[in-house]
C-alpha cells in the first residue's frame, strides 16, 4: 500500500509542477511577445529582456506538456522547465534591479 501512496502523491506534485510550468510559460510568452510587437519604440535592453523571455516561456510551457502527457515518468523535461523558469526569474529580476524594465510608482 504504501508504494501506492507514494506514486499517486509523486504524480500529484509532478502535475502540479506541470500545470504552474505551462501557464507561466503561457504567460511569459504572452507578455513577452507583446513588447516585442512594439519593437522600434522601447529600449535596447528592453528588447532583449523580452527576447529571453519570449524564448524561454515556450520552453517552458513544452517541458509542462511534456511532463503533463509523460506523467512524471521522464525527469528531462521538469529539468528543462525548470530551467527556463530560472532563466526567466534572473531576467526579470535583474532587469529590474538595473532599471531596464520600467517600475514606476506612485508619484
Amino acid at each position: 500500500m504504501r508504494p501506492t501512496i507514494r506514486k499517486a502523491a509523486r504524480l500529484v506534485v509532478v502535475l502540479m509542477a506541470a500545470f504552474a510550468m505551462m501557464s507561466f510559460g503561457f504567460l511569459t510568452s504572452l507578455r513577452a511577445l507583446l513588447i516585442i510587437e512594439e519593437w522600434s519604440h522601447i529600449p535596447n535592453g528592453l528588447a532583449t529582456v523580452a527576447l529571453r523571455c519570449a524564448a524561454a516561456g515556450p520552453a517552458m510551457l513544452v517541458g509542462g506538456l511534456w511532463a503533463l502527457v509523460s506523467l512524471g515518468r521522464h525527469r528531462f523535461p521538469l529539468w528543462m522547465g525548470g530551467a527556463a523558469s530560472v532563466l526567466v526569474g534572473t531576467v526579470i529580476v535583474l532587469g529590474t534591479l538595473t532599471y531596464i524594465i520600467p517600475c514606476y510608482g506612485p508619484s
